[in-house]
């Protein structure tokens, strides 16, 4: 459940993309829970009480320098105190 319409959910989503276009970046990560919050209306848990629990480099390689490399990261958070 949202706590804003969908039009304010589009608005925000768009002017995300926006700023992500105009900077050339292909991916948004968000940690701080103010930003996620700002973004999907979802209340949760700051990332700052998670923890990494694995690093996976599908490929094996080793990134060089300038190279982007695809990892998967697995994080463990405790629930959520309305859980």
């Amino acid at each position: 459940m949202l706590h804003f319409s969908t039009d304010e959910f589009s608005s925000r989503l768009n002017s995300l993309l926006a700023v992500m276009a105009e900077r050339r970046l292909d991916a948004m990560l968000l940690f701080a829970q103010e930003s996620m919050y700002w973004l999907t209306g979802y209340d949760t848990e700051p990332l700052s009480v998670c923890t990494v629990s694995n690093i996976n480099n599908p490929g094996d390689s080793v990134p060089s320098q300038g190279k982007l490399t695809t990892v998967y990261v697995d994080v463990s958070c405790p629930n959520h105190q309305d859980d």
